[in-house]
């Protein structure tokens, strides 16, 4: 916790102590050999499995960076798919794998924001609606919204991200 206080700050650091599940998460990638990047001054997150390496933007507030963390950790520690599968599986089992996990890491997001708001915090309106999606009506109501959403900075839908994703990444056979 040390490492990403210095990266993040104390607040951040406090932030995912609030959360057991998210705790659990960050060492399980610790022993794994996963790096944690910072983005300086950007508010992107993303990850790349077969580097092992999460990176996170520190312009955002210390609650949306938690969020991105438990967003993309999920990634990280699920085997469900990776992009050298691209070349190895058909598109919609591509796409469809790709849709599942991002629904388990949308769900992890909710989580975390569960276990935020039990320890005091006051959740941001994004927090807030995951975590009303969830306890709505569980995996399957944040599924179906994953579904809905669109991906941030594009106008695609995930599942159209996602097979564009597919179609980028494919190398000629």
């Amino acid at each position: 916790m040390n490492t990403l206080q210095r990266q993040f700050g104390s607040r951040f650091v406090e932030m995912v102590k609030a959360s057991p599940r998210l705790v659990a998460d960050v060492r399980r990638l610790r022993r794994r050999g996963v790096r944690i990047k910072t983005l300086r001054g950007s508010i992107d997150a993303w990850c790349i499995k077969d580097d092992k390496l999460v990176a996170l933007g520190t312009g955002n507030s210390a609650q949306v960076g938690v969020m991105a963390l438990a967003h993309e950790s999920n990634h990280m520690l699920r085997e469900r798919i990776s992009m050298k599968a691209v070349n190895r599986v058909s598109e919609a089992k591509w796409v469809r794998e790709f849709m599942e996990e991002e629904t388990d890491c949308f769900l992890r997001e909710a989580q975390t924001a569960d276990d935020l708001q039990r320890a005091g915090f006051k959740l941001t309106k994004y927090a807030r609606s995951w975590l009303r999606t969830m306890r709505r009506g569980g995996r399957a109501a944040v599924r179906k919204r994953v579904y809905r959403t669109r991906v941030i900075g594009t106008r695609l839908s995930y599942p159209e991200y996602v097979r564009l994703m597919y179609r980028e990444n494919r190398t000629a056979a």
